[in-house]
């Protein structure tokens, strides 16, 4: 599917060449397949198609199952939602931009990341500090029982 060629923009500051993107698509498929699958389940909502360009809106789920940046497995499901355009040439993807909610992932599976571990102490900020806190966690569940709906 993927040319020699490839760049995968939106995972991580630099594009990713072929070599990155199969690393990082084999770290996905390791630590968090689905129930009783080699690889997550996916599905994809929409799909839009202008020129050579392939939009789609996506799910991704599964069981936290090993070590994914750096959080260990926890047996947790999770749901991922995101978008994706890929620009194609004779067949094959020669260029990707993604976007997913890497921290809403992150979150469902446990690992303390720096938002969250300021989402958990409280103390010592300001009211509108707070509620700001507490609307970002609220959005997020949100769109997590959205998500887990469908």
């Amino acid at each position: 599917m993927y040319a020699y060629r490839i760049r995968l923009h939106g995972y991580s500051p630099e594009p990713m060449d072929k070599a990155a993107v199969a690393s990082f698509y084999s770290m996905i498929w390791e630590a968090l397949p689905a129930a009783g699958r080699p690889n997550p389940h996916l599905d994809i909502h929409q799909t839009i198609t202008q020129g050579d360009v392939l939009a789609c809106r996506f799910t991704m789920s599964g069981v936290h199952q090993g070590t994914f940046m750096g959080a260990s497995a926890t047996g947790r499901a999770y749901v991922l939602a995101g978008v994706t355009m890929i620009r194609y040439r004779d067949g094959k993807a020669i260029e990707r931009w993604s976007s997913a909610d890497m921290l809403g992932l992150l979150t469902q599976l446990g690992a303390r990341t720096g938002h969250a571990v300021a989402a958990t102490n409280l103390r010592g900020r300001s009211r509108s500090a707070n509620a700001n806190i507490r609307c970002t966690r609220s959005f997020t569940a949100r769109a997590r029982r959205v998500c887990v709906r469908r």
